[in-house]
């Protein structure tokens, strides 16, 4: 599938069916990935949609995911 990003820019990607576990919890989800995007970006759909609740404190570089 093509992704817009940024400055309506393109990119080429390929959906693959993964597992991806945060601590105990087991999340079955499908991912995008792309030889064109080096850095992995996980976003609403497919991961924070599995939570209740999500605080990103940036300074102290911590996560908190709650089920």
């Amino acid at each position: 599938s093509d992704h817009m990003g940024i400055g309506e820019s393109g990119i080429r990607a390929y959906t693959h069916k993964v597992n991806l576990y945060v601590g105990a919890y087991k999340i079955i989800t499908e991912v995008d990935f792309s030889d064109y995007q080096k850095t992995p970006l996980l976003g609403r759909d497919g991961f924070f949609n599995f939570f209740k609740f999500i605080k990103i404190d940036q300074q102290n570089k911590e996560i908190v995911l709650e089920h």
